[in-house]
């Protein structure tokens, strides 16, 4: 059966991983469970930006399961499972719904900037503020695994946490670990995310949102209603 790909969005939000990288994804709700380690299934991206209502998500998914999802529920990806084990989509571009195993994105590969290098991240659709790189691979408190809900350090998790691809120090303004604001996560080394800064002085952009933050506790309780009654998130090629 042929499935036609998604139209271009006028504007394409930015993303960790690209069509065709290997991923684990989460295919059952204990994925969002603290530490976050059970739940996952591997797999290759097949689609970015979904929508339930996608003539090719409907081509690749069962009805019934379609049928059990809030209307126009939108998917961050949709990953093909391993072995003919079918599809799964990820709800969020989050480690808690969907992580790397590709070599380029391991917590030790190179990176494209340096420790002090000038860059500009995006924090917001088509905003962007400079900045300066303070800190590489480094885990986020509250990123994935290893923290509890409150974003502590989950003392039960033995195994690694997930991290970020730089810590960045917006331009004029002092680092203080107690203020959010004088920091930008950036969570993937990919143009969409931060980029070279050209040297233009003008800078207009504020840096009091970030892309694509942590899921919120509210997007977490919708995942859960929506998986609530499912066996599993594991979805069978039609």
């Amino acid at each position: 059966t042929m499935v036609l790909g998604p139209a271009a969005p006028e504007h394409e939000p930015p993303q960790r991983y690209d069509v065709g990288d290997e991923v684990d994804v989460s295919i059952d709700g204990s994925s969002t469970n603290p530490p976050y380690d059970k739940g996952w299934a591997r797999g290759v991206v097949a689609f970015k930006v979904c929508n339930v209502d996608d003539e090719h998500v409907k081509a690749v998914l069962p009805k019934k399961y379609l049928r059990d999802l809030p209307p126009h529920m939108g998917f961050a990806y949709l990953v093909k499972l391993h072995d003919d084990k079918g599809y799964a989509p990820s709800h969020h571009d989050d480690p808690d719904f969907i992580r790397a195993t590709d070599k380029k994105y391991a917590h030790d590969a190179p990176t494209r900037f340096a420790v002090g290098d000038q860059v500009e991240c995006q924090v917001g659709p088509d905003v962007w503020h400079r900045g300066t790189v303070r800190e590489r691979r480094v885990p986020y408190p509250g990123y994935g695994r290893g923290w509890t809900e409150d974003g502590e350090e989950n003392k039960k998790h033995a195994g690694p946490k997930d991290t970020v691809a730089y810590n960045v120090t917006p331009h004029g303004v002092t680092y203080d670990s107690d203020d959010e604001m004088s920091s930008i996560m950036v969570p993937a080394d990919k143009d969409c995310f931060v980029r070279a800064w050209d040297g233009d002085e003008a800078d207009d952009s504020s840096a009091g949102e970030q892309a694509n933050p942590p899921v919120t506790a509210a997007q977490h309780e919708t995942l859960r209603e929506a998986f609530r009654g499912l066996g599993s998130n594991q979805i069978e090629i039609p």
